[in-house]
């Protein structure tokens, strides 16, 4: 078993968007793109509806798809996504908490909310854009 909150999450996907440089310089940092383990496909953004030292997330997280294009599988805090061999699904222990698939299609930022459900689904699923 695998598992992990924030930076913890970001290491098993291709890459992350981190805030970690607000650690080193709290009054002139920016949100990066990291490198992970690359077990799961995709860039991973944890707490997409928080923010870091008043920077939100979800903007920045988007800025991030529009530059560099993939697909960002972004989570809010109290969310998760289970993964179990090639199937997923998406718990959550807030209300409105939820994960979504984040993704540029005709110059436009896409951020789709992925369902959460009781079940697990293919994980070919969690890619497929609209």
């Amino acid at each position: 078993m695998l598992s992990g909150l924030s930076a913890g999450s970001i290491c098993w996907f291709d890459e992350g968007h981190s805030d970690s440089m607000s650690f080193y310089n709290p009054k002139k940092w920016k949100y990066i793109k990291v490198r992970g383990l690359g077990f799961v496909r995709g860039i991973h953004c944890p707490h997409y509806d928080g923010e870091t030292r008043g920077v939100p997330r979800r903007k920045y997280f988007e800025k991030m798809i529009a530059r560099g294009g993939g697909i960002g599988i972004a989570i809010d805090s109290n969310c998760a996504i289970e993964f179990v061999g090639d199937t997923y699904r998406v718990i959550s222990s807030r209300r409105g908490a939820g994960a979504y698939r984040v993704y540029k299609k005709k110059g436009k930022i896409v951020s789709e909310k992925i369902l959460e459900k009781k079940e697990f689904s293919p994980i070919v699923e969690l890619y497929r854009l609209r």
